[in-house]
C-alpha cells in the first residue's frame, strides 16, 4: 500500500519537512520559494498546500514554461485552525492537492501517519490525512496552483471501471 511505503519513508527520515509527489505530476517552478516563505512567515501551521493545474497522459506540456518560475509576492493563504475542522461537510472543505502539499513531521507523528484505506475517515489517503492534522494543527491554503496534476491515470481509469 502506498500510505505504508510513505509512513515508512518518514519514520526512517531524519528529515523534518515531507512533500508526497506521485510519480506522474509535477511541482511547479516556483514551489520551494513560496512554501518557505509561508512556513517561516506562518510559524504556526504544520500543513501547507495548494490547488493544481490539471493536464492529460497525451498531453505534451512544457511545464517549466507555463508558470513564471517566481510569482513575484508572497500569497496570503487561507488559515485553517482546530475550529474550522468541526465545520467539515465535505472532502473538499480544505482544497488542496496532495501533490504539492508539504507538512513537518510533528504533524504526521501526531495524527499517526497516513492510515490504511479501513480506518480512514473517508476514502482518500490524501484528504483523510490532510483533515486530520488540521484538527491538531494551523494548516495554510493558497489560491495558486502547487502542482501540475495527471488527470487520466491507470488508477483513475480502474475507479471508473
Amino acid at each position: 500500500m502506498q500510505s505504508g511505503s510513505i509512513n515508512r519513508a518518514i519514520k526512517e527520515s531524519s528529515n523534518n519537512l515531507f512533500i508526497v509527489l506521485n510519480a506522474d505530476d509535477v511541482l511547479v517552478s516556483y514551489y520551494f520559494t513560496m512554501m518557505s516563505a509561508l512556513f517561516t512567515r506562518y510559524r504556526n501551521i504544520r500543513m501547507a498546500g495548494g490547488g493544481s493545474i490539471s493536464f492529460r497522459e497525451k498531453m505534451t506540456l512544457n511545464f517549466n514554461g507555463l508558470l513564471p518560475n517566481d510569482i513575484g509576492y508572497e500569497p496570503v493563504p487561507r488559515l485553517y485552525g482546530r475550529e474550522d475542522a468541526l465545520k467539515y461537510r465535505n472532502l473538499n472543505d480544505i482544497n488542496m492537492t496532495m501533490s504539492g502539499c508539504a507538512f513537518l513531521k510533528s504533524a504526521w507523528q501526531a495524527v499517526n501517519g497516513l492510515w490504511d484505506f479501513e480506518r480512514r475517515v473517508c476514502s482518500y489517503d490524501d484528504r483523510d490525512f490532510q483533515m486530520r492534522v488540521s484538527t491538531l494543527f494551523d494548516v495554510a491554503v493558497v489560491d495558486e496552483p502547487t502542482a501540475f496534476y495527471r488527470i487520466n491515470s491507470s488508477l483513475q481509469r480502474a475507479q471508473n471501471v
